[in-house]
C-alpha cells in the first residue's frame, strides 16, 4: 500500500536539491510516541530522504533521523509505502548548506566521517532544537550545528555563561563551552516533574 501525504505532490515537484543514493545506517527516532528503529538510508538530500525501516510510521509523524557520517536530521513523514518512507526536512540555511557539502564529498569518494551516536540520554529523551529558555526565562533561536545523544552544538546569538542551565522542552541542558558561533551543550535529562 502506497500512502502520500497530499502537499507532498507540490514538494516533490518543486525539489530543488538533487537526491544521492548513499545506502548508508541509520537510526529513526519518534520522539512523542518513544518510539526508533534502525533503518537504511536509501538516498538523501539537504531538503529529505528516503529510508528503509520495519516499523509503521504514520503520514506526519515528526521523526529525528540520524545518518551515520551525516548527523541529525528532524522532519516529517510525508510518503510511505510497505518497505520505505519519504522523509522532508526542516533544516535550515546552515544545515542544508553543510548536507550539500557533505553529500559532494561522498559522490566524490564514496566516504564519510563517521559521527559517533553517544548513549549518555536515551533516545527518546531527544528534544526538539530551534528554541532554549535560558535560567532567566529569557528565550533564544538556535540551530543544530553538529549532535549526538549526550549533547549539542548550537549556532545562536545568545550567549549564557559555561554551566548555565537551558532548557529544551522537558530536556535541561549545561553550557559546557563557547563556540566561534554559538555554544556547546552537555544533556542532563529531563527536568523533575513539578509537584
Amino acid at each position: 500500500m502506497h500512502e502520500l501525504d497530499p502537499s507532498a505532490r507540490s514538494r516533490d515537484d518543486k525539489r530543488k536539491e538533487k537526491r544521492f543514493d548513499v545506502n548508508l545506517k541509520g537510526k529513526v527516532f519518534d520522539l512523542e510516541r518513544g518510539f526508533e528503529d534502525d533503518c537504511v538510508v536509501v538516498d538523501l538530500s539537504p531538503e529529505g530522504a528516503r529510508i528503509r525501516s520495519a516499523l509503521p510510521w504514520p503520514l506526519g509523524t515528526h521523526i529525528v533521523l540520524y545518518v551515520t557520517g551525516f548527523g541529525r536530521f528532524e522532519g516529517s513523514v510525508v510518503q510511505r509505502d510497505e518497505n520505505h518512507l519519504g522523509l522532508q526536512f526542516q533544516s535550515g540555511v546552515v544545515k542544508q548548506r553543510r548536507t550539500a557539502e557533505q553529500l559532494a564529498n561522498f559522490a566524490y569518494d564514496k566516504q564519510v566521517s563517521p559521527v559517533p551516536l553517544r548513549s549518555a540520554v536515551r533516545t527518546a529523551q531527544l528534544p526538539p532544537l530551534q528554541r532554549f529558555i535560558c535560567s532567566d526565562g529569557s528565550e533564544a533561536a538556535c540551530e543544530v550545528v553538529d549532535i549526538a545523544l549526550g549533547g549539542v552544538a548550537l549556532k545562536t546569538d545568545a550567549r549564557p555563561a559555561i554551566g548555565a542551565l537551558l532548557r529544551f522542552g522537558d530536556v535541561v541542558g549545561r553550557v559546557v563551552r563557547h563556540t566561534d558561533d554559538g555554544v556547546a551543550v552537555e544533556f542532563m535529562g529531563k527536568k523533575p516533574a513539578a509537584g
